[in-house]
């Protein structure tokens, strides 16, 4: 029996399967279809499709009326925190991958990824095949293997960080081996051709699950090759600039916005779409399946090209800001036969959700996707209508590791959209412009403040109940850790949510 999937903007969260549906959230009679995840790198909602004004991506753009575009979608506002969590939709603190460093403990092996979910399904298992940008391997998970040990049948990329961010004379690795050295041709047109190779050679073989890690836009901001842009030819980028702020004991220091690297970020993402569309329209010519699509940023904007509100200092990657944490995420199929009405979602969605929702289309089964439910984060969304039950986020949690000397912060949104942001320690705080102080505890009212400039927990204008319920949800969730080391005071941050409850409700 066909399976049409709805989307669930009218039934509150994103798809809906035929109510009352007890056998595989399968969408295609006879066929799984081929499932395609296209990863940007530090692409926030700020440049994305779907969401801005600056958009220099005309082909995602040109699909943003035959996509399902999550309009709140987040994530854990670094590469590998936020990589991890696509693979097992588990947060940074039950994977335990929450550092970028290369010498940093990456994303162990007993860690369950979503390529060994799509491995594991009954019937028509998946063939699975990484590309590009991998950023989740170490000493103590297999090095170079580690795609391989975690679940990739193929790998072909860079599997450790080791000139991940060479555009050009890289090498190039296929399942644990060098097979290229100095790769001289632009890593993202290579990246293409090597997935499109590999489809080509294989998706005769049973349903494919495809994961393409690019590294566009991420650093350093170049001039892409002339055919992939419309920018004239410019002198070189200036180099990474100066700290604006001098260093001082306890603050994290981070780069700042830099307009003339402008145009070389926007011909980076002009790049990246041009060739993002090479290779969909190249699969779905190839292809005699179904192929689902799913398009996202890693996380936030890099702050030296951050396009958003910056009246309030620094907002963009690495906070738990909305220019750091909210990322695209927009989801389509190559015809017709997965049943996908497109719309824009404005419901809770969380990069954990990825998995079970990827899973639910590929037929995974009711009691496979429970499972996979009871064992991480994530929600199948594709699945919303269980018996009557409707599945979504009320609050999704966010985190902030001790990377550069950072401290840790932890975070909350609801579905009405307020935010709370908690400190690991009151003395580290970010950089602000003059007259912006950030405090242990900050409290957003997103929808009407969106650049988070007013702090309402510091102007007495918060709810304090909504902001307990929000730390409760933190605590709740920092309680699942595994061991005792993660650093979180809750008697103190407690006792000073109290405080100023008291003193505001004595001076209103």
């Amino acid at each position: 029996m066909q399976i049409v999937l709805k989307t669930l903007l009218a039934c509150s969260a994103l798809f809906v399967a035929s109510c009352g549906q007890s056998g595989p959230v399968q969408s295609h009679e006879s066929e799984r279809p081929h499932i395609v995840i296209l990863l940007a790198d530090d692409l926030g909602i700020d440049v994305a499709p779907c969401h801005s004004q600056t958009v220099r991506m005309p082909f995602l753009e040109s699909l943003c009326d035959r996509s399902v575009v999550l309009e709140r979608a987040y994530t854990h506002p670094v590469c590998t925190p936020s990589r991890a969590t696509l693979m097992t939709s588990r947060h940074p603190y039950e994977h335990g991958a929450n550092n970028v460093a290369q010498s940093a403990r990456k994303l162990a092996l007993e860690e369950t990824t979503l390529a060994e979910r799509f491995k594991a399904l009954d019937s028509e298992p998946y063939s699975t095949a990484g590309f590009g940008k991998w950023h989740l391997s170490d000493d103590e998970n297999g090095g170079l293997d580690s795609p391989n040990l975690q679940g990739f049948d193929f790998f072909e990329g860079t599997p450790r960080q080791h000139q991940t961010y060479a555009f050009w004379d890289f090498d190039w690795w296929r399942n644990g081996e060098l097979i290229e050295e100095s790769v001289p041709t632009y890593r993202t047109t290579f990246i293409v051709d090597r997935v499109l190779d590999y489809f080509k050679a294989s998706q005769d073989q049973g349903p494919q699950f495809i994961y393409v890690g690019f590294t566009n836009p991420h650093l350093p901001f170049h001039l892409p090759p002339a055919e992939l842009h419309a920018y004239e030819e410019m002198p070189p980028p200036p180099k990474r600039g100066p700290l604006k702020q001098p260093a001082q004991p306890g603050f994290y220091q981070a780069n700042r916005r830099d307009a003339r690297l402008d145009p070389y970020f926007f011909a980076m993402l002009e790049s990246l779409d041009h060739e993002i569309q090479r290779l969909v329209v190249e699969l779905q010519r190839e292809s005699d399946r179904p192929i689902l699509f799913l398009f996202a940023g890693d996380n936030g904007t890099s702050p030296e090209v951050y396009q958003g509100d910056t009246s309030a200092g620094y907002r963009a990657k690495g906070t738990l800001y909305e220019g750091g944490a909210a990322v695209p995420i927009q989801i389509w199929e190559s015809g017709n036969e997965l049943g996908l009405e497109y719309a824009r979602s404005a419901k809770l969605f969380h990069f954990a959700d990825i998995g079970p929702t990827l899973l639910s289309f590929a037929g995974a089964t009711r009691e496979q996707t429970d499972a996979f439910e009871r064992e991480t984060s994530g929600i199948a969304l594709a699945d919303a209508v269980r018996g009557g039950h409707q599945e979504h986020h009320d609050l999704i949690y966010l985190e902030r590791g001790t990377i550069n000397g950072a401290p840790f912060a932890f975070g909350s949104v609801d579905q009405e959209g307020f935010k709370l942001i908690v400190w690991e320690k009151e003395e580290v705080v970010f950089p602000a412009i003059e007259g912006f102080f950030p405090s242990q505890i900050e409290f957003y009212d997103i929808k009407n403040d969106p650049g988070e400039v007013t702090n309402l927990f510091e102007t007495c204008e918060a709810n304090f109940s909504l902001v307990q319920r929000h730390f409760d949800f933190i605590q709740r969730e920092l309680g699942k850790a595994r061991g005792s080391d993660v650093p979180f005071d809750s008697s103190t941050l407690r006792t000073k949510i109290s405080a100023q409850s008291d003193f505001c409700t004595q001076h209103r």
